[in-house]
């Protein structure tokens, strides 16, 4: 089988890796990696970051809390540093079918981010790094005989009654999860069950899409092209500050990149296609 990478030693997320995975074969490593993630780490939809580091920094060095986009990431890159291929995925946590509809309805808090690995005999296997309690059980439930799927105007109208009972706190929390995962997390999704057919083709999947935008990948292809093609493993920022001669749109897509996906920012289509043509330009 494929060598297992020693994570790097020099950084401090590979000395973390090498603390929490310890030796032996990896899946057993794997384990330990999400065993620690959720045993030792809070889940919060509202963190602080009072000291303004890096957001994957703050969460597994300085506060240890966040949601599950921060656990699923955080997954990911310590995999990563085993040579393990990560990726995030995104996606829906529960759930309820309407028989008589044929829908599923998903609801804004059930909205999920999880790690997916490459295993080699095994292919893409699911890791995941959130505490279980915060799922529940995860699992879809069947609508009640006779329920009624409510329109999307009753649905929203229900929500609001929802966040009207809840304290600011809790409403605080409601507009982090938003932050998370972007406009598609706070509106009902139906997702119709096609036939069988054309199941095979997969859903329309709203949620997750545009995770890597078309500056991110132009960004990495860039930083490919120019040689830290191995920069996968670090954080954006990381990222800028280990290139000798940062160019000058850099601050720029740091700034945007982590006002739009951790701090609940909308997108802005414009600005992102000004950054893309930016790095185009700096890739040469």
């Amino acid at each position: 089988g494929r060598e297992v990478r020693s994570p790097d030693s020099g950084s401090r997320m590979g000395q973390l890796v090498l603390r929490v995975a310890g030796e032996g074969e990896l899946i057993e490593r794997l384990r330990k990696i999400e065993t620690y993630l959720r045993e030792n780490f809070q889940y919060s939809l509202m963190t602080d970051n009072r000291r303004n580091l890096d957001p994957l920094e703050n969460f597994l060095f300085e506060e240890k809390r966040g949601h599950c986009e921060f656990f699923a990431t955080a997954g990911a890159l310590m995999a990563r540093e085993l040579g393990v291929e990560s990726r995030v995925a995104y996606g829906w946590a529960g759930g309820k079918y309407f028989e008589n509809d044929k829908m599923f309805l998903f609801r804004a808090r059930e909205a999920h981010a999880w790690v997916e690995l490459k295993l080699e005999g095994y292919g893409w296997v699911l890791m995941e790094p959130t505490p279980p309690i915060v799922l529940g059980n995860g699992l879809p439930r069947v609508a009640d005989v006779g329920e009624k799927l409510p329109t999307p105007e009753e649905f929203l109208e229900e929500e609001e009654a929802m966040f009207a009972k809840k304290s600011d706190h809790t409403k605080g929390w409601a507009l982090g999860l938003a932050g998370g995962f972007g406009a598609a997390a706070v509106m009902l999704c139906f997702l119709r069950v096609r036939r069988r057919e054309e199941a095979r083709e997969g859903f329309d999947f709203p949620l997750g899409k545009g995770r890597e935008s078309g500056y991110f990948a132009a960004w990495r292809k860039a930083l490919g092209k120019r040689g830290f093609g191995n920069a996968g493993a670090q954080t954006l920022k990381r990222q800028v500050a280990k290139l000798t001669s940062a160019p000058e749109f850099a601050k720029e897509l740091v700034r945007y990149h982590y006002a739009v996906r951790y701090e609940g920012r909308p997108v802005d289509v414009k600005r992102e296609r000004l950054i893309e043509k930016e790095i185009e330009k700096w890739e040469g």
